[in-house]
């Protein structure tokens, strides 16, 4: 039971990781497109937005990386699902509930690793 939890939260810390790791290549691009536009501000808002589009798709990237490479067993599908839900979810209530940005941030960085794990785990157990 113990090695399974730290094989999830493992998957989880590692999704993110590399979520972080495309968000801040799509950064990188988002920044150099907008660089000369929205008096002088147009740099910030597109590596906000490339980041912030850039991480659920390296979270997506990596359960397929996940799924190909490392041969984990699990639901393709379902984990895609949970990755796009679990950057939704935050962005959504952050509108209607009127929440404080980092607490925003925080639920969306760790939302779509998390959602997106229980998403791949959710299998029918064969017996």
């Amino acid at each position: 039971m113990a090695r399974a939890a730290a094989r999830f939260v493992g998957v989880v810390i590692g999704l993110a990781l590399f979520g972080g790791l495309i968000g801040f290549a799509g950064a990188g691009i988002g920044s150099f497109i907008l660089r000369d536009g929205i008096a002088g501000f147009g740099a910030l808002v597109g590596a906000l937005s490339g980041f912030v589009i850039g991480y659920p798709l390296g979270v997506i990237a990596g359960i397929i990386m996940m799924n190909i490479l490392l041969r984990f067993r699990g639901s393709l599908l379902f984990g895609i699902i949970g990755a796009v839900v679990g950057s939704a979810l935050p962005a959504a209530f952050a509108e209607l509930l009127n929440v404080n940005p980092n607490l925003f941030f925080s639920l969306y960085f760790i939302g779509s690793p998390l959602l997106g794990t229980t998403g791949y785990y959710l299998t029918r157990r064969r017996q």
